[in-house]
């Protein structure tokens, strides 16, 4: 487990402590079943929770942000293909309390940072074609919609 001492802004006088890879199996499930609704398609019908916490912790990097003892969002990403030197992003998720305070921007610019630091080229996600807001924050971040199937959208962002 590894601290981040991070010089980032508070929001809202709201405390946060970045980690990386710190989350046991039991957090991440409390946390993504808090998040389960605010996801646009529920995260439990598309995925079985225990498995997938199990995958990303066994193959995924994680940025974790804690609150008071409570991890209350995190990105994990897969950057393990120096091959190809593309990164991939299979989940942002953030508490709905903690929404709309740049957590989610925190967590990836932390990301971002680390799959830079790999040498890495592309990072890659896929989001719902119909989930606007989603689409809009990687709009923001710089992502690029770069092909469109079976109701998602490939989005990439070059790395810098």
């Amino acid at each position: 487990m590894e601290n981040l001492d991070l010089d980032l802004p508070q929001r809202n006088n709201v405390a946060l402590q970045f980690k990386r890879n710190a989350a046991d199996a039991e957090s991440m499930m409390q946390h993504w079943k808090e998040c389960d609704t605010i996801f646009y398609e529920h995260l439990s019908a598309r995925v079985n929770l225990e498995e997938y916490v199990q995958k990303i912790q066994q193959y995924a990097q994680r940025v974790e942000a804690w609150h008071e003892g409570k991890l209350i969002g995190f990105v994990a990403y897969y950057a393990n293909n120096s091959k190809t030197a593309f990164g991939y992003i299979t989940n942002i998720s953030v508490a709905k309390q903690f929404g709309g305070n740049g957590v989610g921007r925190q967590l990836f610019e932390l990301c971002y940072q680390d799959v830079k630091e790999r040498s890495f080229r592309v990072l890659q996600l896929h989001v719902a074609a119909t989930n606007k807001q989603a689409i809009g924050f990687y709009t923001q971040l710089g992502f690029l919609t770069t092909e469109q199937a079976n109701g998602l959208n490939k989005m990439e962002l070059k790395i810098r």
